[in-house]
């Protein structure tokens, strides 16, 4: 129903930011990732947003990214787990590093988050292992064919993480491959 709020950051917290939008202070819940992303006070902003409405409540929840976003709606389709525990498990560990334990079904990790315990983070992993798209934007100081192979083993149907590690060490061994080259060894490997 809101897709977006676009307007003047009144005040903020780690939990929580004000948005005033044509006159209007919106209190939106948000992460400590998404906290660390806001402009000074004062300044003009855009925060996407989810509406949760209960019979006794309307609840406004905001992210710096769509990826973070997704996770959350993710998060809240998992059995047991509401928004706020959601984003409180967002405000635990980043958007990335939550994706990456739950597509290799890290439960420690997902442990360690507060609020969470072993159950849950078994659930979590259960209900949303392969169904979180991780992005595979080019990655920090990997060149065009670093990341063209990665995409292609992520399409192939190996994680992030893997497809990364195994393209990682065979492009350090072997610097001047070729994009196939990369794809058939890291598939050896």
């Amino acid at each position: 129903m809101l897709e977006y709020i676009h307007g003047v950051l009144s005040s903020k917290t780690p939990v929580m930011a004000v948005i005033e939008c044509a006159g209007v202070g919106y209190c939106i819940s948000i992460s400590f990732s998404t906290y660390e992303k806001l402009p000074a006070i004062g300044e003009e902003m855009k925060i996407l947003t989810h509406l949760v409405h209960r019979d006794d409540a309307m609840e406004l929840y905001g992210f710096a990214t769509s990826f973070e976003r997704g996770l959350f709606r993710k998060l809240i389709s998992v059995t047991r787990i509401g928004p706020k525990l959601a984003i409180a498990i967002l405000s635990g560990v980043s958007p990335k590093k939550l994706a990456s334990a739950i597509d290799i079904g890290d439960i420690k990790t997902l442990s360690k988050i507060p609020r969470v315990g072993k159950k849950t983070a078994e659930r979590i992993v259960m209900e949303l292992r392969g169904k979180i798209e991780i992005s595979t934007e080019p990655i920090v100081g990997a060149d065009d064919v670093v990341s063209q192979a990665i995409e292609a083993l992520v399409t192939l149907g190996f994680s992030l993480t893997d497809a990364t590690g195994a393209i990682r060490k065979v492009h350090s061994a072997k610097p001047d491959a070729s994009i196939d080259e990369l794809i058939k060894f890291a598939l050896k490997k």
